[in-house]
């Protein structure tokens, strides 16, 4: 099990599928980690390359916890039927980098403060044009995988449990019913 915790700066929508994301993720090694298992993570979901580097590494007793800052651009299915009064679910899906290996994700829960019960892990000055952010949380979804990725031991096949950081949005009314349904009726 290894604690991990994630802090959203900023999400920006590129196209009606893709989404930029900003931040950081941090994990949590005691000195019982196994040597033979790598420090990292990965987003399975990203469709362009990840701009990843060590933000910070620092060792409290028996604890390192290392910061990775990133960019990347995730591809996510949304739906806009209910458009101008949609709500949207934008959710990062995080891996062990070692994902093969029985290693499971367990959100660093310690790290946030709860006085900001609604939307832990996003920037105060969080800026999401024409949406406004309603919650943030983590949650697990068991996946199952009908190929084991060529590898013979993977333990990760059937209802493994994987960490998502999901966070929740509606369609700001005022700036979407001015820019785009107020021409169309003039």
């Amino acid at each position: 099990y290894i604690p991990t915790g994630i802090f959203i700066q900023s999400f920006q929508f590129i196209d009606a599928n893709d989404v930029s994301v900003t931040g950081y993720v941090w994990q949590k090694f005691d000195d019982k980690f196994p040597p033979t298992l790598h420090k990292g993570f990965i987003f399975p979901e990203i469709n362009a390359t990840i701009e990843q580097a060590v933000a910070y590494d620092h060792q409290i007793g028996s604890i390192q916890t290392i910061g990775w800052r990133f960019h990347t651009i995730l591809r996510e299915q949304f739906f806009y039927a209910q458009y101008p009064f949609d709500r949207q679910q934008i959710w990062i899906r995080i891996w062990p980098i070692d994902f093969e290996k029985n290693v499971i994700l367990v959100p660093d829960l310690a790290a946030y403060n709860t006085a900001d019960a609604l939307t832990p892990g996003i920037e105060n000055d969080f800026v999401l044009e024409n949406w406004i952010s309603s919650r943030s949380y983590f949650w697990y979804r068991n996946n199952s995988y009908n190929m084991n990725f060529g590898m013979n031991d993977y333990t990760g096949q059937q209802n493994f449990p994987e960490l998502y950081f999901n966070l929740d949005i509606q369609r700001s009314i005022v700036p979407t019913f001015v820019g785009d349904l107020l021409p169309v009726v003039v």
